[in-house]
């Protein structure tokens, strides 16, 4: 169940991130910098398309990073409330079981049937009350399984957000690196280091 929850939320944020991908040009203009486009390269333009590729992937990347850290901070949030009415309806069913346990005791001592009849009544009651602190309590648990399960949605898609965007800037690196004639071996990959501070995009 769990797993399923993470699938699916890692799902909508990588669907949400796609429309800026491929509108990524639309929305704001993508152009390579001069040094590809007037470079002396024979694939000049094979290279400035590939340097813009990879430009629309760092920009997606940069999206789905925010998006992701938007959900886990609402996830946290989420988290906190839940495990709060987790604690609070612990004790309280605690309580009525306490209070069932004690009211159902009372039966066996009536000594008349109005007695048992009155202690039965509130026994029931007890019961009741009981039963539904329990199910209180099994909604708050589901919602910190789900709140749990969201946090880790967002750090997997937190993780593809930071791969997306260190696939774009090496893209943007060869691209750079071919148009200048700088070898593949002297070239530094991109990184996107978990934690590291993004300058996010206002694509909107």
């Amino acid at each position: 169940m769990k797993n399923r929850l993470i699938n699916s939320t890692v799902l909508a944020l990588l669907f949400a991130a796609a429309p800026l991908a491929a509108h990524a040009g639309k929305i704001k203009t993508i152009t390579a910098p001069m040094e590809i486009t007037m470079s002396q390269a024979d694939n000049a333009s094979s290279l400035a398309s590939m340097w813009e590729d990879g430009k629309r992937q760092e920009y997606a990347g940069l999206a789905l990073i925010e998006d992701a850290q938007k959900l886990d901070k609402s996830a946290r949030k989420d988290l906190r409330k839940a495990e709060e009415k987790q604690a609070k309806f612990t004790a309280i069913s605690e309580d009525r079981r306490a209070q069932f346990v004690t009211v159902s005791g009372r039966i066996g001592l009536a000594k008349t049937p109005g007695e048992g009849a009155s202690a039965m009544k509130l026994a029931d009651k007890a019961l009741d009350d009981w039963k539904d602190d329990v199910e209180a309590l099994g909604k708050a648990t589901d919602r910190v399984r789900e709140a749990e399960a969201r946090i880790a949605a967002a750090a997997s898609a937190l993780r593809n957000g930071e791969e997306q965007v260190a696939l774009g800037r090496e893209k943007m690196r060869r691209a750079e690196n071919k148009a200048s004639g700088v070898s593949g071996a002297e070239a530094h990959p991109a990184q996107a280091q978990s934690g590291e501070k993004y300058d996010f995009v206002d694509m909107r």
